[in-house]
């Protein structure tokens, strides 16, 4: 998206990430990492997937998750919303920049 810098209302909302030092682009997210960061993680909890790993296609791509609202998520966001929730340490990243990249969602 290209802009004159005047979104200062969807900034404040965090549904907004600049990509440029010059603030000319951004990403605008539907919901913000943090927000499907907790839905991922209760997703989780609610098919006992605590403490197991899964690898990331399993969360965006597998048959558990067809008709949850993260299905198809793109790659960065789910990066960015499950460090969210490593921050908070509901998470542990595993082998990420790998052919077997994934998380143990942690209780």
């Amino acid at each position: 998206m290209e802009t004159d810098g005047s979104v200062t209302d969807s900034q404040r909302a965090q549904h907004i990430e600049w990509i440029d030092s010059s603030r000319t682009r951004c990403h605008i997210y539907w919901r913000r990492p943090e927000e499907w960061g907790a839905l991922i993680y209760d997703w989780a909890v609610l098919n006992s997937f605590l403490n197991t790993p899964l690898t990331l296609y399993e969360i965006t791509q597998g048959d558990d998750t067809t008709d949850e609202a993260f299905f198809g998520l793109e790659k960065d966001v789910l990066l960015k919303a499950l460090r969210s929730l490593e921050s908070s340490r509901k998470a542990q990243l595993l082998n990420i920049g790998s052919d077997s990249e994934g998380v143990k969602f942690l209780q």
